[in-house]
């Protein structure tokens, strides 16, 4: 018999678990089965665990996203202030000022590295850091560099 077939007892050629109820073939829905749900199978405390463990994670994830992204704008003003300033004519080295606005600007979990050198007539800024991540998705190294041209008085 075809899944198509009207004596067929079956939907769609899939014993579904719909009992008939009487000659004319009606359904009753109390007669019909729900497989989506934890009827007679399963706990509903473990399952309530499970989904607000689940959800739990997906929200730090995005919470690591959003920081992720907030932290990088401050480690990019960072570099851009530093190099701004350290290309400034008889100006001291910017090392420890960066060092200080970025201990004072990221968590204290972050992992960062900053370099300062001078190439020919620029200061070059260099900063990776490596943020802390919560939930399913783990931040991408942050590099950033900044070039700016050095001040020559003559």
């Amino acid at each position: 018999m075809g899944a198509n077939y009207s004596d067929d007892g079956r939907i769609g050629g899939v014993d579904m678990g719909i009992r008939w109820t009487c000659a004319r073939r009606s359904i009753r829905a109390s007669n019909v089965k729900g497989g989506l749900f934890l009827a007679e199978r399963g706990n509903a405390v473990v399952s309530a665990v499970m989904n607000i463990a689940l959800a739990t994670l997906i929200t730090l994830s995005l919470v690591t996203v959003v920081f992720s992204a907030y932290y990088g704008l401050i480690i990019r003003d960072a570099v851009i202030t530093a190099a701004s300033r350290a290309g400034k004519a008889e100006s001291a080295s910017q090392y420890p000022y960066l060092m200080q606005m970025l201990k004072n600007s990221l968590p204290s979990l972050a992992n960062y590295e900053a370099h300062i050198a001078q190439e020919g007539n620029f200061m070059r800024v260099d900063v990776t850091a490596k943020l802390p991540g919560f939930g399913f998705i783990e931040p991408p190294p942050i590099n950033y560099s900044a070039l700016a041209a050095r001040e020559t008085v003559e």
